[in-house]
């Protein structure tokens, strides 16, 4: 299975056009949005032209993303959000957090992340794919190489639930792939010379996950 991820589109034209050239030219099985679609404007554009990719999408909403989109995406054939759960061909499951900590603010809103992670806590496995928009706190998450700005709940979650992988975006400076513990922190934001990431999984022996950095 090949999963082609991405986040931070922000509408621009030139990146939706970047993903529509790499799913033709990577024959990707699933792409994934790890979100900020749009910026702050409820771009339908956008969401029409991920939905006619030959290949199934799966999205969440970042930070500028409005409610709207969210209702776009809902009603789009061809596109899921929230949960894609495990089928023959993919037993793996997908598991969507909308939504991120606005900078600087993480402590005003740390209950409610909390509460949020809670709700998603049952359906994360060693068997998922989490797919949220702020990295974890000290993981691909540095803002001008200088001071970290990811989430400090998502990190004690990942810790405790230990999904095989988590697909993020929203700093872009800080494209890439780390490890921590058992799971595969997968900063797929484009920008900056990004074009995403392509993610190979086989069912099958201890190497089963390979992931490509894409690049201009």
């Amino acid at each position: 299975m090949k999963i082609y991820a991405v986040a931070d589109i922000h509408a621009r034209q030139r990146r939706l056009d970047c993903i529509a050239a790499n799913v033709n030219r990577l024959s990707p099985d699933l792409v994934v949005v790890a979100g900020d679609l749009t910026s702050y404007r409820a771009s339908s554009h956008v969401v029409r032209e991920l939905a006619i990719l030959p290949v199934p999408v799966f999205a969440i909403l970042g930070n500028t993303d409005r409610k709207l989109v969210g209702r776009h995406i809902s009603r789009s054939a061809g596109i899921t959000s929230g949960y894609l759960p495990p089928t023959h061909d993919r037993p793996l499951a997908l598991v969507g957090l909308n939504g991120t900590v606005p900078l600087p603010f993480r402590s005003r809103i740390a209950l409610r992340e909390n509460r949020k992670l809670k709700e998603i806590a049952s359906l994360v496995t060693p068997k998922s794919i989490l797919v949220v928009h702020t990295p974890p706190w000290g993981i691909l998450d540095e803002v001008m190489g200088k001071f970290h700005a990811g989430s400090k709940n998502l990190l004690e979650f990942l810790r405790h639930k230990e999904p095989l992988m988590v697909l993020c975006g929203h700093l872009h400076e800080r494209p890439g792939v780390k490890q921590l513990g058992s799971t595969r922190v997968v900063n797929c934001a484009m920008g900056h010379g990004s074009q995403g990431a392509l993610i190979h999984w086989q069912n099958r022996g201890a190497n089963r996950l390979a992931v490509q950095m894409l690049s201009n």
